[in-house]
């Protein structure tokens, strides 16, 4: 099976920007690991004046050239959008795979299609409120809108993503999962007790400042417990209050900004922190919190969006309210008392994992959609 995986591939596939990056990269290897696949990762860019082919770990990737246009433009009749019709005619897979917002293009591609919706611009903007987030927010709600009306195949990621694809189509929808990196189902745990661990954008969104109030409020039970901020700042005054904070409350000892890391740091920030707490506002289907389960690393997590959908509270981790320092702060003490409790949490969530996001089941699921997706376009195309 020929397969044409259209979404954003990283430079370095080992520092993917994101979760659909990240996603990408763990679908892709999963998929390049069969033997019945081969694979092309075709994305769009600007500043290339020509094709740029590259392979990563045997992956074909295929950087086209992106167009000046605006994306919410573009993503539907703009030059972009024709470039890579023109170059899946010249490649003819037997499957197009979208990933994000070049799906909305999905039914028009000349090739059985489906798009895989990661989530919704129109909700993140809200919360992330920088620039005229107002203003882009109803054009993006607008785009989405008018990119899902039309569509025939969708995967969702979760359920909470399907709930939101279900008011605006009436496409068939696939259930499946993101796909990890297999790595972290095989990690063993090198706890540094007292660690706790940020993953994600220093942003309003994933509200990463409350943790500073947390970590100030266990500085006296426990005076070495470190808080660590693993991410790539998204909004530079965002970046600049939470570095105020953390030096106005005596904290830059206790609080450290990592940046952005590699996969690999990632993974030996997960090996050695006693929990992963992320208290955003509005998530999908946060990669970071599926990484952390398969790597048996408990989780504090909002209550909020999708992430309910991911853990069952008191299970397989702790659901949380996103502003509530007390709250948070105590779920946090509880855990660092008990040695046990944190293994307990950390197997189950690890169980859990197993099931939705390792590597080998997503393909599998994956490739009996392009198998239905296929079928029917044979279907219709004889009919």
């Amino acid at each position: 099976m020929k397969i044409a995986l259209v979404s954003r591939f990283p430079e370095d596939i080992d520092k993917p920007r994101g979760g659909v990056e990240t996603a990408t990269v763990g679908l892709a290897r999963a998929l390049k690991a069969r033997e019945d696949c081969e694979l092309h990762v075709l994305t769009l860019e600007q500043g290339l004046s020509a094709v740029l082919r590259e392979c990563h770990e045997g992956i074909e990737v295929h950087r086209l050239p992106r167009s000046r246009w605006p994306m919410i433009a573009d993503v539907f009749a703009g030059p972009s959008t024709q470039r890579l019709r023109a170059y899946l005619t010249v490649l003819a897979p037997d499957i197009v795979h979208f990933q994000e917002t070049w799906g909305f293009s999905a039914p028009q591609c000349g090739f059985p299609a489906l798009f895989t919706v990661h989530g919704f611009d129109s909700l993140n903007l809200p919360t992330e409120q920088q620039g005229n987030w107002r203003l882009r927010a109803f054009f993006w709600h607008w785009a989405e809108v008018r990119g899902m009306r039309d569509q025939r195949f969708l995967v969702s990621i979760a359920p909470y993503v399907k709930k939101e694809i279900e008011r605006l189509t009436s496409a068939q929808i696939f259930d499946i999962w993101n796909a990890l990196d297999r790595r972290y189902f095989e990690l063993p745990r090198k706890e540094k007790k007292g660690n706790i661990l940020f993953l994600g954008w220093l942003n309003a969104r994933k509200n990463p400042a409350v943790l500073v109030d947390v970590a100030a409020q266990l500085q006296e039970e426990f005076p070495r417990c470190r808080f660590l901020f693993a991410g790539e700042a998204a909004d530079d005054e965002y970046l600049a209050t939470l570095t105020k904070k953390i030096s106005d409350l005596g904290l830059t000892e206790r609080v450290s900004l990592l940046g952005r890391l590699s996969q690999s740091e990632v993974i030996e920030q997960i090996c050695a922190a006693s929990m992963l707490v992320l208290p955003s506002l509005q998530e999908n289907a946060p990669m970071v919190i599926a990484e952390a389960m398969a790597a048996k690393l408990p989780v504090l997590a909002s209550n909020l969006c999708g992430i309910p959908d991911m853990i069952d509270d008191g299970v397989s981790g702790y659901l949380i309210e996103p502003y509530d320092v007390a709250g948070i702060s105590e779920r946090i003490a509880t855990l660092l008392r008990d040695d046990d409790l944190r293994q307990q949490i950390g197997l189950a969530a690890h169980h859990e994992a197993v099931k939705r996001y390792h590597p080998d089941s997503v393909a599998e699921a994956t490739i009996s959609a392009y198998r239905q997706v296929m079928a029917v376009w044979e279907e219709n195309a004889l009919g």
